[in-house]
């Protein structure tokens, strides 16, 4: 898509749209819109609120950055704002910086040069080519680009990261299954996941 914001709120799929989920009116509501949106978007009272901590990676004027939003007394994230669109799950951004990440790791340019496939991200969120990377640039591109996608939780996981006082494989970060679930699906394993 020519711009980030045109990657999200769309009533469609898009260009960049590799799998998505389409919300309708047998819906009623997306669980994105729901916490993260306000109620003038069909979201409830904004559940989640962004932290300075989090706006401040961004540079000023980057594309990224402007899709936040004041809303409800707070900063948002604009990507959820159609009660109705499309929640995009793999899109193509995500497919570039996962290429990139696997031939910087194994010094390769399967498809094209990590660098290459970097700019192609970098540059649609309005900031200039760069000229070389590293793997920790890469990781950064991903983490500002996938913000409030989903991805940040399975990323630390997977790279040993630590969670404030948590370590990556602390069990306090994994979700319970959730009762219902295990009440209506048999073939769920009558236990609950360990620490809870």
């Amino acid at each position: 898509m020519p711009t980030y914001a045109d990657v999200f709120n769309n009533d469609n799929n898009t260009t960049e749209d590799i799998f998505a989920t389409q919300i309708t009116l047998q819906d009623r509501f997306s669980s994105m819109t729901e916490f993260f949106s306000v109620p003038e978007f069909g979201g409830r009272d904004g559940d989640i609120d962004i932290l300075d901590a989090h706006l401040n990676l961004y540079s000023d004027g980057v594309q990224r950055k402007a899709l936040f939003f004041i809303g409800n007394g707070a900063e948002r994230c604009g990507k959820w704002n159609n009660q109705y669109g499309v929640i995009n799950l793999i899109r193509l951004a995500e497919m570039y910086l996962v290429r990139a990440e696997c031939n910087i790791r194994l010094s390769t340019a399967v498809g094209d040069t990590p660098l290459a496939d970097y700019n192609v991200i970098h540059t649609r969120a309005g900031l200039d080519p760069a000229v070389s990377i590293t793997l920790d640039d890469i990781l950064y591109e991903r983490r500002l680009e996938l913000a409030f996608e989903g991805f940040k939780i399975h990323d630390v996981r997977r790279l040993h990261q630590n969670v404030a006082s948590y370590q990556y494989n602390d069990l306090k970060l994994v979700f319970p299954i959730p009762d219902r679930d295990l009440a209506a699906n048999p073939n769920l394993k009558p236990q609950q996941n360990p620490g809870y």
